[in-house]
C-alpha cells in the first residue's frame, strides 16, 4: 500500500526463505497470491558471501 500511495510501480519483489520450512513456503504463496508484481526470485538462506543471482529470475 505504501508502494501504491507513494505514486511508485512495483516492478517486482523477492522472497527471503531463511527458514526452509513448510510454513515459509506458505507465507510466501500467500504473498505472491497478494501482490500483483512478480517475484523475481526465492531466495534461500546461503553462506556468507554467496552468489544469490542463480536464485533470481531477471
Amino acid at each position: 500500500q505504501a508502494i501504491a500511495v507513494s505514486g511508485l510501480t512495483l516492478a517486482g519483489w523477492v522472497a527471503n526463505d531463511f527458514l526452509q520450512d513448510p510454513q515459509s513456503a506458505a507465507i510466501i504463496r500467500s504473498l505472491a497470491d497478494r501482490i500483483s508484481s512478480p517475484c523475481l526470485g526465492i531466495v534461500p538462506k546461503l553462506a556468507d558471501n554467496e552468489d544469490a543471482s542463480a536464485y533470481l529470475n531477471l
